[in-house]
C-alpha cells in the first residue's frame, strides 16, 4: 500500500533527507511504453520524532508531482531494508540492482545485494505470480491483462535467477514473451498461463523448498552479512541528510491513521492506495 500526501513543504522536506533517487516501475525490467508512469523511489534518513516512534510499517509515502507527471515514493531507509530483506516489498529489493546507487551514500546496499537472497523474498516473488496469474481474466484492459502476465512471468524469473545467485533486471526474454504473448488467440494464452502456473508450483515445491532444507538459502540473512550492513547504516550518521533530520520531524498521522483505520478516502490530505 501506498499512503498519498499532497503537502508541498512536507514533500521538500523529504527530498532534503534522501539519501538517494532510484527510478522504479516498468523502466527498471526495460518493459515500459508511452503509457508508463515515471516514479521514483526516494530512500530518506528517518526524521527524529520517527526514530523514537515505535510504528513500523512497510507501507510508503507518496506524492504526486502534476508538473512533472511524476510519482514520488518516499520511505526510510531502515524500513527499506526490512522490506527488501521480508519480501514485503519487491520494489524495495530490486532498487537495490540499481547501478546509479552507486553514485549515493547507499552505495554498499548494491555491493551486497546478493546478501538478501533469501527464502522469504524467492517465496515472495512466487506468490506474486500466482496472485497475477489468477488476476489475468479479470482485468479490464488488453494491456493490463498483457501486464499481469509478464509480471508473473518476471517474479519466476527473478526467483529462478535469486536461486542461482544473481539477478538481472532486464532481459530480453521477458520482451521477447510480452511480444509473442500479445500475438496469441485465447485459447492459446490460456495454455501458456497455464503451464506457467504448474511451473511456479513445481519450482516452489522441488527447488526452492528443497534449497531452504539443505542450507542453500539463508532464511533472512548470514549473521556476519547482517552486523556489516548495521555498520555500514551507521555510518549514514556522517552524511548531511543524517545532521538534517536529526532536528526535524514529521506528520506521524500519517501512519496512525493507517495503523487504526487502514485504507482511507475521505481524508482530505491523507489517501492510500495499492501498489
Amino acid at each position: 500500500m501506498n499512503i498519498h500526501f499532497n503537502d508541498k513543504l512536507l514533500f521538500d522536506k523529504f527530498l532534503r533527507a534522501t539519501l538517494a533517487q532510484v527510478q522504479v516501475g516498468s523502466v527498471l525490467y526495460g518493459l515500459h511504453d508511452e503509457q508508463s508512469d515515471t516514479d521514483m523511489l526516494c530512500i530518506y534518513f528517518p526524521f527524529h520524532n520517527q526514530t523514537y516512534s515505535f510504528v513500523q510499517t512497510h507501507h510508503q509515502l507518496q506524492y504526486k508531482d502534476t508538473l512533472t507527471r511524476t510519482d514520488y515514493l518516499f520511505v526510510d531507509v531502515f524500513s527499506f531494508v526490512r522490506n527488501a530483506l521480508s519480501g514485503d516489498s519487491t520494489l524495495n529489493f530490486e532498487a537495490l540492482h540499481c547501478e546509479s546507487l552507486l553514485q549515493t551514500p547507499l552505495h554498499f546496499l548494491y555491493a551486497s545485494r546478493s546478501c538478501f537472497y533469501n527464502y522469504p523474498v524467492i517465496k515472495s516473488y512466487l506468490g506474486f505470480a500466482q496472485r497475477d496469474l489468477k488476476q489475468y481474466w479479470q482485468q479490464p484492459t488488453e494491456r493490463d491483462a498483457i501486464k499481469k502476465y509478464i509480471h508473473a512471468e518476471r517474479g519466476y524469473a527473478f526467483a529462478q535467477q535469486m536461486l542461482a545467485g544473481s539477478l538481472t533486471l532486464q532481459s530480453p526474454v521477458l520482451l521477447e514473451k510480452k511480444v509473442l504473448f500479445s500475438g496469441l488467440l485465447p485459447a492459446e494464452r490460456k495454455r501458456v498461463l497455464h503451464q506457467l502456473q504448474a511451473d511456479v508450483d513445481t519450482f516452489r515445491k522441488t527447488k526452492a523448498n528443497a534449497a531452504l532444507e539443505a542450507g542453500h538459502l539463508t532464511r533472512y540473512m548470514q549473521p556476519d552479512h547482517q552486523k556489516q550492513l548495521d555498520q555500514n547504516l551507521y555510518s549514514l550518521r556522517q552524511t548531511p541528510q543524517f545532521q538534517m533530520a536529526c532536528t526535524e520531524t514529521m506528520a506521524m498521522e500519517l501512519f496512525y491513521e493507517v495503523n487504526e483505520n487502514g485504507i482511507l478516502y475521505d481524508q482530505p490530505n491523507v489517501t492510500f492506495k495499492k501498489n
